[in-house]
């Protein structure tokens, strides 16, 4: 296995797209009509799901089993994905009709350009495989067997932007007569989203001594992004290399020394060739986590924000002129007790050009902390998370210019007996509670079972 340096024809197509919420194919065609200029809703509150118009409609329950999570909208928004307590995967049109329960899951994706959802199963002796379900029930078939036995299992895939292809992390153990693992040999591999044969994309060696967790595909569709898990470990919890290799196969391209294992933390600018990355080493999101910004042009990737502070979840508009991301004071070394949450009470919205130049915060008030900016189609609103003193969360929109700040849901959460969704030295998976299909596509696309 040879890893190549990054160069300046590969640097900016390290980039991955998921399952649009906008109902957008990765080349950016509309399969789905907005009900509203903001779309809809669904989100998590008290564990079942609701799904409202925005910005004035009334919810409708869609959910009564208390233990629903993680909703996804599929790409023509007539139906909704989502977890049933840990790991059961239910799909329900958007209205709450037609559900149906299709398996435990370990994740799941919808495709970008039709509503089929990719599964990863996993049986209890270890085995995985991938399967296609589609959304109405018409078809359901396996992509990648399970291969019978507990030694080869799929860590992780992702669709391409145009639907055809799923790329995904393969493991295959070597054990010896009582069953010890004498070895691994992964690899990268992809397969067409209708069947056939699979195609290895790049090894890491025969014995291997990491595997691949899969972020997703370039823009283009030319680059499939990884990062790499040293010694198989699945706690990557300070950060990993991050890696390219082309969709047709060839060596790794190194891209950076390290980023944290989240989807909101590697987000592409829709159909362009840039891509922001928080950067940074460690697993507290307090600290030392710049946003740098990637392109084609060969030019070393620039970090757009200060060293005094600490960014995550940024966010592309949908013409690639600006980008919004949350902000707070660089914190250090807190330990996570009182001193972390009051600091993290200091996040807000902040926006920025595409060229890191005119940052501009735009959410004030200090009696809540703001998480998880989306922008609108449209580019002139931004939804996002408030949370509380009390731990409530609450949707609110704001303008691009600071103004109309507007409250428009209240009250998001799990119910007791569903997956807990931790924050995990101050990052959280937002995309638990909520989906919205107004928004432009970014990093929670793709739901993981806990």
């Amino acid at each position: 296995m040879r890893i190549a340096a990054l160069t300046a024809a590969t640097l900016a197509v390290a980039i991955f797209a998921t399952a649009c919420s906008d109902g957008s194919t990765g080349s950016g065609k509309i399969v789905g009509t907005a009900t509203s200029t903001l779309g809809s809703l669904v989100y998590v509150s008290g564990g079942d799901l609701f799904n409202v118009t925005l910005p004035d409609g009334s919810p409708e329950r869609i959910t009564s089993d208390g233990r629903s999570r993680a909703p996804r909208f599929s790409p023509t928004r007539e139906w909704i994905a989502y977890y049933q307590g840990d790991a059961d995967l239910w799909v329900t049109k958007s209205d709450g009709t037609s559900s149906r329960d299709l398996g435990d899951a370990q994740s799941f994706e919808w495709s970008p350009s039709d509503d089929r959802l990719g599964i990863l199963a996993a049986s209890s002796d270890g085995r995985s495989g991938l399967r296609i379900a589609a959304a109405d029930g018409s078809s359901d078939s396996v992509l990648v067997p399970d291969a019978g036995d507990a030694n080869s299992r799929v860590g992780s895939f992702r669709w391409s932007p145009d639907g055809r292809i799923i790329a995904y992390a393969s493991v295959v153990e070597n054990a010896d007569s009582v069953g010890n693992v004498q070895s691994r040999v992964a690899s990268l591999r992809s397969v067409s989203a209708d069947g056939g044969a699979s195609r290895e994309l790049v090894t890491a060696g025969d014995p291997s001594e990491f595997g691949f967790l899969i972020a997703g595909w370039s823009g283009d569709g030319s680059q499939i992004l990884t990062w790499t898990t040293p010694h198989f470990t699945a706690d990557l919890a300070d950060g990993s290399p991050v890696y390219s290799v082309p969709a047709n196969g060839g060596a790794l391209i190194a891209m950076s020394d390290a980023a944290l294992p989240y989807d909101d933390f590697i987000v592409p600018a829709k159909g362009r060739d840039a891509v922001a990355v928080v950067i940074g080493q460690g697993r507290e999101a307090w600290t030392k986590k710049a946003l740098a910004l990637y392109s084609a042009t060969g030019a070393k990737p620039r970090v757009v924000t200060q060293p005094d502070v600490a960014v995550s979840s940024p966010s592309w508009s949908a013409d690639a002129s600006k980008i919004a991301y949350v902000s707070m004071p660089d914190r250090g070394g807190l330990d996570r007790d009182d001193a972390t949450r009051a600091a993290l009470n200091e996040r807000r919205i902040e926006i920025l050009g595409n060229d890191g130049a005119n940052p501009t915060q735009l959410t004030t008030d200090q009696g809540y902390r703001d998480e998880s900016p989306l922008w609108s189609l449209d580019g002139k609103t931004i939804l996002f998370l408030r949370v509380g003193g009390d731990g409530g969360v609450s949707v609110w929109t704001i303008s691009d210019t600071g103004k109309d700040e507007r409250q428009l849901v209240t009250n998001l959460g799990l119910g007791t007996s569903a997956s807990t969704a931790s924050e995990y030295f101050g990052h959280r998976d937002w995309g638990e509670l909520f989906d919205w299909s107004g928004g432009v596509c970014v990093g929670h696309g793709r739901a993981t079972s806990r």
